[in-house]
């Protein structure tokens, strides 16, 4: 688009663009046409703490606690969008899939500590029942994990030496969902 002075400076107002912009187009003679466009939007200025909080939740989904396809479907995030995020750190998350995450994120950190501050079974079945949750990642232990799997499967009912010896990891675990 050729170099008009008064619509320089409409769009350079418009899109809060540098002073010096205006300098560049003069000595170019012309504006780009990008900005001709009705639908041109620029580009999303992104910043530092959405961007920790954007490596945060990608480090956390790489682990493998948390089962990715529940977690998206549990969100609203198309699974898609998870996994390429966590394959390519190029590919961010929107702002508003970004807080939905963290939100999920911060009811499961809080299950989990209401879960271990006193011993209940509904509790301990309700966070052992999570479909979010990698159990087998985070206990590590065949033993622990076959006594889950029992438990998951509606045949048993979990006591308080299960609750104690899942207690650490559990918590553990919550310390890491951090956003």
């Amino acid at each position: 688009m050729k170099f008009e002075e008064d619509l320089a400076k409409k769009i350079i107002a418009q899109y809060s663009l540098s002073d010096s912009t205006l300098k560049v187009w003069r000595s170019r003679g012309s504006i780009p046409d990008k900005y001709s466009d009705t639908d041109y939007k620029p580009r999303e200025v992104i910043s530092k703490v959405r961007n920790v909080k954007h490596d945060r939740l990608v480090d956390l989904l790489k682990s493998g606690k948390i089962v990715v396809r529940n977690f998206a479907e549990l969100v609203g995030v198309s699974e898609h969008k998870l996994n390429e995020a966590i394959s390519a750190k190029q590919t961010l998350l929107s702002e508003s899939d970004l807080l939905k995450c963290e939100v999920e994120l911060k009811k499961l950190k809080f299950e989990i500590v209401r879960t271990f501050q006193t011993f209940l079974n509904l509790n301990l079945i309700r966070l052992l029942n999570s479909p979010v949750i990698a159990y087998s990642v985070i206990v590590h232990d065949k033993q622990l994990t076959n006594k889950i799997s029992y438990i998951r499967s509606g045949k048993g009912e979990p006591d308080r030496a299960l609750w104690n010896d899942l207690k650490d990891k559990y918590i553990v675990f919550a310390m890491q969902i951090q956003l």
